[in-house]
């Protein structure tokens, strides 16, 4: 984040410093520990990210996943997670310098939630086989045909 004061005094600029590539951008639009720097900042909100993907990207499991293969993934979204959180088992993807949250799972069987960031139905057979997997519970088979 570049901070650059102005010159009406206490006012201050923040720019975020945006990571583009090929597939679109990231930027970290507000994070709490900057604001601490002037004093109180609005609560409970801790960061918020920006990614702006509209391609095809790789997608990697980071823990033994119930539902989450490896995978090319169809993405056209404007928000990113940051991290997996703490509970959940989950898939990343890179994009730029960062690895934002591609999907989440957590539980199993009749109590199994999963959450993803791009789109499943749009991304080919392998998005096709997560919903299977999704709906009906059957484990992972990686696959990492692109069929884009």
């Amino acid at each position: 984040m570049n901070i650059k004061s102005l010159e009406i005094p206490d006012i201050k600029l923040l720019t975020p410093k945006v990571f583009c590539d090929s597939r679109g951008h990231f930027f970290e639009g507000f994070r709490m520990s900057i604001f601490e720097e002037f004093g109180e900042g609005p609560r409970p909100w801790v960061q918020e990210n920006h990614s702006k993907s509209i391609r095809w990207n790789l997608t990697e499991p980071r823990h033994s996943c119930r539902t989450l293969a490896g995978g090319y993934a169809y993405f056209a979204n404007s928000y990113a997670l940051p991290e997996i959180p703490k509970g959940w088992r989950g898939s990343t993807f890179a994009h730029g310098e960062s690895n934002p949250v591609a999907a989440i799972e957590q539980g199993d069987g009749d109590r199994l939630v999963v959450a993803t960031q791009f789109h499943p139905e749009l991304s080919g057979r392998w998005g096709l086989d997560l919903i299977r997997r999704w709906v009906i519970g059957r484990p992972t088979v990686e696959a990492r045909e692109h069929e884009g």
